[in-house]
């Protein structure tokens, strides 16, 4: 017999469940150290409830809820610390969420066109037929980020930061500088080097302000048609 909605509604939950624990467990890891506590399910699953089924409904709720867990796991060692691990924690998620949405969308896209084109196999030597793990293992770092390194100097960290990328589904510079404290002490950088890149990001957020005001001056300084014109306007619309 087929199963019934109610069981499929259950089975569809389960998995749901599962994906959220072995993503928390991704997310989670890079916080413990090799002597800390092991990442159970029962404990992953106590975790992600604290998530209401949105990853990361309200940070502060989430950190205090996970404080104790946090600092018993050896992820940290008071409530502020637990709230810093937290929030790294909640940023990788919602990274790997936007990537898993956008891998999702172009699988959906794929399989259309596959459809439209026939069922023609594809051959050994088509990109389709390469996993999707290779794919991903075989992603370069951007050229935008290896710039960006090279003028830190900080380009012996090209490997490291490429494994970062990938697992991050960062691209471009800006997702690096949002998460710029966890891309240093995933690479474990040296004090002047970690420095160097929190100066970075602090010029690129004054630049970024600096070009805002610049943008609303211009807008507001700039004269008002004159009296004629308007007229002539007013006139031409008319006409």
């Amino acid at each position: 017999l087929l199963p019934t909605v109610p069981h499929l509604a259950a089975r569809r939950g389960a998995m749901s469940s599962a994906s959220l624990t072995e993503r928390l467990r991704q997310a989670l890891s890079p916080e413990l150290s090799p002597g800390a506590g092991s990442l159970d399910e029962q404990l992953l699953q106590h975790l992600a409830s604290h998530l209401n089924g949105t990853d990361a409904e309200d940070e502060e709720v989430v950190a205090e809820s996970w404080s104790p867990f946090l600092i018993s796991l050896g992820a940290c060692q008071d409530e502020r610390g637990a709230h810093t691990v937290c929030s790294r924690v909640l940023s990788r998620l919602r990274m790997r969420n936007a990537v898993g949405a956008s891998a999702a969308a172009g699988s959906r896209s794929g399989a259309a066109a596959a459809g439209a084109s026939g069922d023609a196999a594809p051959s050994k030597s088509s990109p389709a037929a390469v996993p999707a793990a290779e794919a991903e293992e075989e992603e370069e770092l951007s050229s935008e980020i290896a710039a960006w390194l090279e003028k830190l100097r900080l380009g012996q960290y090209m490997a490291k930061a490429k494994a970062w990328c990938n697992r991050m589904g960062a691209v471009h510079v800006s997702e690096v500088l949002e998460n710029w404290e966890d891309f240093a002490d995933d690479l474990k950088l040296k004090p002047l080097e970690k420095k160097r890149v929190g100066k970075a990001t602090a010029s690129e957020a004054a630049k970024g302000t600096t070009d805002g005001v610049a943008a609303a001056g211009s807008a507001a300084t700039a004269p008002p048609a004159s009296s004629a014109q308007a007229a002539a306007g007013q006139a031409s619309a008319a006409g």
